[in-house]
């Protein structure tokens, strides 16, 4: 469940591995890794348990039981498709619970034990064990086709309902994972057959004319999403409406869109992940999916081997794909990855890797046919960002590559064609970059920024710029303005002509002095343009590089006219006590219970059952304070009275004696069965002889010495070996008799008898059964609780609530500790009531409940204790289960070993120091005690054969010690909590961080809440918001589109906007932002930023990012860092630094690509970048007057050459060979990599940092 909760499983699937496959590959896996443990458990069993049986019997009904189990495993464990540690544990419960019913019901049929076996596999074992123990009993070895002696139950049938198991369960687990998972068609003819899968078009899906030139037609394609059975009032989610589109043969097709509008969605209906609602998808040659193995995925998120090296992973997808474009050798792979910038990362684990080489190992793999790409470049670096962008442009004449992105400048950089999408999945304009620039945009604008003298003299500069917008008009009749800032006007002059902007910009080179002008940039229409034109139809959006919203104006507007935006006003919070928070966190623990029920549910069930299903086993239990014994069966050991002398009458049973006739001497020796034997030398030699023979034994007297000899089979019990020796002592006793003349008229016998201890009543242990069961249910139940405190440690979110303000650790462990302690109560009041109701057998059960609300409560401490160490969340329930569960059993095998064999006057002290010591180590031992004290069981309630009194139940040894161990064990574990999480040596200064706010990325948010949830909830902050300031807050989620994040799949679950909104209650003063618009669309992205300068105003804001569009629009300074840092300014200082002008060619052929270098051989100082696209660096001053050179590229006379704006304009236009081109400010990306480079940094090399390798990865 880990691959498919990792999506492994449905890549691997959709990518063309076999269902037959990957179920095989999982079975052997596991079972060779379990091999070793069931040949030594069986081996074990059968050396101290099975002796009699066969030790092949013995292996084969454990090979049998791990093999079903795992089967079996694969079924139940299907429905958690997020959770593979709740798989676990619905697997490891489920299996008891059903072994404990097979148990239950004793001796069945061999038709019933067949049945329950195969429908329900724990029960096989438990069946199987029932049948070889009847076999045992009687010193018999096992016989598979005979029914055992004591239930009549057959090994054979069970054996065959094993193997059936072995192989029903994957296939039934297959068919639940297509039924639940798998993408549905309509009226699609798929087969349901396990071993052979069919893919078929559907029956209702109408033929489709393709161009020539397609590779895969869209049609009509509808996706509505229906909410679950649990989450009705959701409604219904339509996440296509009625899309349409060609995807071309060759070239990258990208799909651009708002978070919402289906992008995704489409792209997992043509991978086959989801099913299409109506509408068809058909691929080239008019089928519905393509052959197997012949389209490669590159999904959002990675989806890697992280134990595999970059080479064993591409070897891995190899195997899987087996299509005819698959690579053909290992240097093919190799080659691959050199092409994919990995060269020196072939033999390195992919979980070594930093974040863009995952990226890049993740494109490699899709490599193959049709490539479907989905946001590969999110939340990378520039620099990985160019390594994925060549390795997809390298391809681009040999495949289709089907790329979504929320980049607007990769978009229009990669694409040969796009399509833009609007919720819910409309296709709103289709085309090549140059084709929806050039139809859908406005043209260049013209960025004019003046001196302060001039705008601070209103009347004066608003006469100018009047005139000078009429003489701009002169020549771009359609221009018109907007005021981005208080010293900037930006002309928009909607035209595309390259002569006419020539004119402009010399305009403004003639009347810079008498209008002021201080410098100007020009800036051509880009995709962001036309994308955000497109997304706000209704909305008049300022297109510039700006996110001004000002209207266009038939008039200058002052610069001071730009309007600036207005403040949010947050209130600066209070601080807030421990307490309060504790009941913030407890609420936020219910939102999320609300959503993610099962295991609070599974943990109920399981102390609930645990506890009271077993209660039939004492419920006629007599309750005495004396030990009753049950009777035993006394045998006579005089051999003439003795079962033993029967042996006589079979051949070899005969009593062998030396000197003949001796046993005469006894008088009644015609009973006996003997053989007499001339000396004793022969009758020495007879035993050594036939010994194997000799059922019984013999005497051999010397009547002269008084010395006897005696010989006796030995076989367990050796009754006969007393026998015998009694015999000898008889005739000795009456030979003396006689030879002193004091014999009496008859003989005179030694009459002993044999008999065994009497085996104490089973009424008086029989409560152990109950214990067994109710001490394994205390064990596990709290490990639960370590369940979602570990899944929020590991994905930050705690580390997000500390830096928020959550200082004080005492708050937190309190709420999680009030929200569990609910469910302890609730368990513990159902599980009292249901002793008292059920069941005559436990004595103070008011102290029983006290008890078992303190253990859950010190059992959920115990269990946050074990999660702080443990690296994920089954790993901590697996830990604290698994070492409550140990010490259950020390415990009561301390208990049993010193009642068997301790001195009777020392048992109870021993138990009692044994119970002291050990309620030390763990807190279950203090429950087990009050379950020992609660039945009476080891007489714990008695005092000198009466039952104590009322009064004394709270006596230390009884009730009294729990309650006083389980105080102080609580005290001690919630102080270890509090002082790890405050810093472990020192504790945090709690005052320094109550003004900090963290907001990290959005994804380690706890996202089963929504955002209004998350805003709530994060009061828990030390400074606590007002009611005024949380709806200020909410206003920030509202700003951004929604009240709430939506859960729809459609939709996707990056709460952005919600994150952003946490960070900012209480006002903080610091607020820290890691990558905080990673996944958002354009859009969104400019909504964020927006409301971001709102509230920025008196704060200081850190935030990290590798997008430079968002640190260009956000930051006042910018620090370029690679370990150390590499640069630090202003953004229009850095520029100024480091950046020039780009002229962007539209080149599809080599031919035009050495035009455009032609071309741009003539502009002093151009250079082409090293970039995807015909990209070349022009240095140009702002202000068309001063050429700037900080590029080595110009030398000689080009240095004293002027280039301007209107010059390079002029030159553009003098070669009309390209009919599309922009000219526009090279941007901070630019700068970045001009950085990097001059420093030579590369990718984070992480198997590089550190020489040293750890022993465990040398194993």
């Amino acid at each position: 469940m880990g691959e498919r909760a990792n999506l492994l499983t449905s890549h691997l699937k959709m990518m063309g591995l076999l269902d037959s496959a990957r179920i095989l590959s999982w079975h052997v896996s596991i079972s060779l890794a379990y091999l070793p443990t069931w040949i030594i458990v069986s081996l074990l069993w059968h050396a101290r348990i099975f002796s009699a049986s066969s030790a092949g019997l013995i292996f084969v009904v454990h090979l049998i039981l791990g093999l079903s189990l795992a089967s079996w495993s694969f079924f139940v464990a299907m429905p958690f498709e997020k959770s593979p540690q709740l798989a676990a544990v619905a697997s490891t419960f489920l299996a008891i619970v059903f072994a404990i019913i097979a148990l239950v019901m004793g001796a069945v049929g061999s038709g019933t034990a067949f049945i329950f076996s195969v429908i329900f596999p724990p029960g096989y074992y438990i069946f199987a064990i029932r049948t070889i123990a009847g076999f045992e009993n009687h010193q018999m070895p096992t016989n598979v086709l005979d029914a055992d002696p004591d239930s009549g139950m057959r090994l054979l049938p069970i054996i065959i309902a094993g193997i059936i198991d072995i192989f029903l369960w994957p296939w039934l687990a297959v068919l639940w994972e297509r039924r639940l998972y798998d993408a549905r068609e309509p009226s699609s003819g798929r087969s349901w057959l396990f071993w052979r899968r069919k893919e078929a078009l559907s029956i209702n899906q109408p033929a489709v004319d393709m161009s020539l030139d397609a590779a895969i037609s869209v049609r009509n394609l509808q996706k509505t999403f229906y909410p679950s059975f649990f989450r009705r009032s959701r409604g219904v989610v339509t996440a296509i409406l009625d899309l349409s589109f060609d995807i071309p043969k060759f070239g990258i097709f990208v799909l651009l869109g708002s978070n919402g509008a289906g992008k995704s969605t489409a792209l997992s209906i043509i991978a086959g992940l989801l099913g299409r609602t109506s509408g068809s998808v058909t691929f080239e040659g008019g089928i519905a999916r393509p052959p197997r193995g012949t389209i490669g995925i590159v999904p959002q998120k990675n989806v890697l081997f992280p134990e595999l090296t970059c080479y064993q992973t591409l070897r891995v997808w190899k195997a899987i794909k087996r299509s005819k474009d698959a690579l053909a050798g290992d240097d093919d792979l190799e080659q691959l990855l050199r092409d994919c910038d990995l060269e020196k990362k072939i033999h390195e684990n992919a979980n070594t890797l930093s974040g863009g080489q995952k990226r890049k190992l993740q494109l490699a793999i899709g490599l193959v046919g049709v490539v479907l790409v989905d946001e590969c470049t999110s939340g990378v670096d520039p620099l990985s960002r160019r390594a994925l962008w060549r390795t997809l442009t390298s391809v681009r004449h040999d495949r289709t590559v089907v790329f979504t992105t929320h980049f607007l400048d990769e978009a229009d950089l990669l694409a040969d064609d796009i399509a833009i999408l609007a919720a819910p999945g409309k296709l709103v304009a289709n085309g090549s970059p140059v084709s929806l620039k050039s139809n859908l945009g406005e043209g260049y604008t013209v960025h004019v920024t003046f001196e302060d003298l001039k705008v601070e003299k209103k009347v004066d500069l608003e006469f100018s710029l009047n005139g000078l917008l009429e003489s701009i008009r002169a020549l771009a009749p359609s221009a018109h303005t907007s005021s981005p800032s208080p010293t900037q006007i930006s002309y928009h002059l909607r035209t595309k002509d390259a002569q006419t902007v020539e004119r402009v910009l010399q305009l403004l080179d003639q009347e810079s002095n008498t209008y002021g002008i201080v410098s100007y940039d020009i800036q051509g229409t880009t995709m962001e343009n036309i994308f955000l034109k497109l997304m706000n139809k209704d909305s008049e959006y300022q297109l510039s590089y700006s996110s001004g919203t000002d209207k266009e104006t038939n008039r200058a507007p002052t610069p001071s006219d730009g309007k600036i935006p207005s403040v949010v006003q947050l209130t600066t919070g209070r601080k807030m006590p421990p307490l309060l928070q504790s009941f913030i966190i407890f609420q936020k623990r219910y939102y999320i219970a609300r959503q993610s029920w099962l295991t609070p549910l599974l943990l109920v069930i399981v102390a609930i059952a645990g506890s009271c299903i077993p209660l039939f086993f004492i419920s006629d239990r007599p309750q005495s304070c004396t030990t009753t014994f049950h009777n035993s069966t006394r045998m006579p050991l005089y051999l003439p009275a003795s079962p033993s002398n029967f042996l006589g009458l079979i051949p070899g049973g005969e009593l062998l004696v030396t000197p003949p006739n001796i046993t005469s001497i006894l008088g009644n020796s015609s009973a006996l069965h003997i053989r007499n034997i001339s000396d004793n030398s022969t009758f020495v030699n007879t035993i050594q002889q036939n010994f194997r023979e000799l059922s019984l034994g013999g005497v051999s007297m010397d009547l002269q010495t008084n010395e006897a000899l005696v010989a006796w089979e030995a076989t367990s019990p050796g009754i006969n070996g007393p026998i015998l020796l009694n015999l000898a002592s008889n005739i000795l006793y009456n030979h003396a008799l006689n030879s002193t003349g004091n014999a009496a008229p008859g003989p005179s016998l030694i009459l002993a008898n044999y008999e065994n201890f009497p085996p104490v009543d089973a009424g008086t242990l029989v409560a152990l059964k109950w214990i067994a069961f109710f001490g394994a249910a205390m064990s596990v139940y709290p490990a639960f609780f370590a369940l979602y405190v570990s899944q929020e440690r590991r994905t930050s979110v705690q580390a997000m609530q500390l830096s928020n303000g959550l200082s004080n650790p005492v708050g937190l462990w309190i709420g999680h500790l009030l929200f569990d302690s609910m469910f302890v109560m609730f368990l513990s009041t159902i599980i009292i009531i249901v002793f008292a109701a059920a069941s005559n057998q436990f004595h103070g059960l008011g102290f029983f409940w006290f008890i078992l609300v303190l253990y859950g409560i010190v059992g959920a401490l115990f269990s946050y204790c074990v999660s702080l160490a443990t690296a994920s969340p089954l790993a901590a329930f697996a830990a604290a289960a698994g070492y409550q569960i140990v010490m259950f059993i020390l415990y009561l095998a301390a208990y049993l070993l010193t009642l068997t064999y301790a001195k009777t006057s020392q048992a109870d002290s021993i138990i009692t120091i044994l119970h002291f010591t050990l309620s030390i180590l763990s807190p279950v031992a203090s429950v087990m005690r009050t379950s020992f004290v609660s039945v009476n069981l080891f007489s714990l309630l008695c005092s000198h054969a009466e039952r104590v009194s009322t009064s004394a139940l709270g006596n230390i040894t009884r009730y009294g010690g729990p309650i006083t161990y389980l105080f102080i064990y609580g005290l001690v574990l919630f102080t270890i909590l509090v002082w790890i999480d405050s810093g472990s040596i020192l504790p945090r200064n709690l005052s320094s961080q109550s003004r900090k706010a963290a907001r990290r990325r959005p994804s380690e948010l706890f996202d089963e809440a929504g955002a209004k949830e998350k805003d709530t909830v994060d009061a828990e902050t030390d400074v606590a918001a007002t009611s005024a300031d949380s709806l200020r807050v909410l206003h920030v989620s509202k700003t951004f589109g929604r009240n709430k994040v939506v859960d729809d799949p459609a939709v996707g679950r990056e709460p952005a906007e919600a994150a952003l909104a946490i960070a900012l209650m209480g006002n903080p003063s610091v607020v820290l932002i890691d990558e905080f618009s990673t996944g958002v669309d354009a859009k969104m992205k400019r909504e964020m930023w927006t409301m971001l300068r709102k509230v920025a105003i008196g704060k200081a804001i850190v935030i990290t990012t590798h997008s430079m569009e968002e640190a260009s629009a956000l930051a006042h300074k910018v620090g370029i860092l690679a370990k150390r840092m590499l640069a630090v300014g202003t953004t229009a200082s850095l520029a100024a630094r480091y950046a020039g002008y780009e002229v962007h060619f539209s080149c599809r052929t080599r031919e035009e690509v050495m035009r455009a270098q032609q071309l741009m051989a003539t502009i002093p100082g151009a250079r082409m970048a090293d970039d995807v696209a015909t990209r070349f660096e022009v240095p140009i001053d702002s202000s068309g007057v001063t050429p700037i050179s900080d590029t080595d590229s110009a030398t000689g006379p080009d240095r004293a050459m002027t280039m301007t704006l209107p010059k390079l304009f002029r030159t553009l236009a003098a070669h009309d060979d390209f009919a599309e081109y922009t000219v526009e400010k090279a941007t901070l990306e630019s700068v970045f990599l001009k950085v990097i480079r001059a420093n030579n940094v590369r990718e984070e090399e992480r198997g590089e940092r550190d020489g040293r390798t750890k022993w465990w990865r040398l194993c």
